[in-house]
């Protein structure tokens, strides 16, 4: 998540100075650097894309390659979040699970998945943990 936010602020920068760049030369009225500049800044922004599509479809394709880990568990925690500015808000839904083990783990997980479960319910939850996250994948309760 980090490169991601990292490569959308590099591309606003490069897109400001392009622009101001873009109109400066339209104001000294040299064309072609106008079309330098207009080139520059959709190479740019192919680029981004690209780069953020890549970065996506690895992350999707190592979370369906890692195996699924079950475990009797118990919900202990329910929580919600919001995110988001003055024009949008989105809610994100996180369940802290506890293994027969004490161990505690956090998912994010959909809301109707968090609709349906009860604090101290009890039963099988499926995952998938890989170096640094861990992908909530089911939970049945008994």
């Amino acid at each position: 998540m980090k490169k991601k936010k990292i490569a959308v602020i590099i591309i606003i920068s490069v897109l400001v100075i392009s622009f101001f760049a873009f109109v400066i030369s339209l104001l000294d009225k040299e064309l072609i650097f106008a079309i330098i500049y207009i080139f520059f800044i959709l190479c740019i922004g192919c680029g981004t894309m690209i780069y953020i599509s890549i970065l996506t479809s690895k992350k999707e394709k190592m979370r369906k390659n890692l195996p699924p880990k079950i475990e009797s568990a118990t919900v202990k925690d329910k929580n919600t979040e919001f995110v988001g500015n003055r024009y949008s808000i989105r809610t994100k839904y996180f369940v802290t699970f506890e293994t027969q083990f004490g161990y505690r783990m956090c998912f994010e997980v959909e809301q109707d998945e968090y609709a349906l479960l009860s604090i101290n319910d009890k039963g099988v939850l499926t995952y998938k943990e890989s170096e640094d996250n861990l992908f909530f994948e089911d939970f049945t309760a008994n």
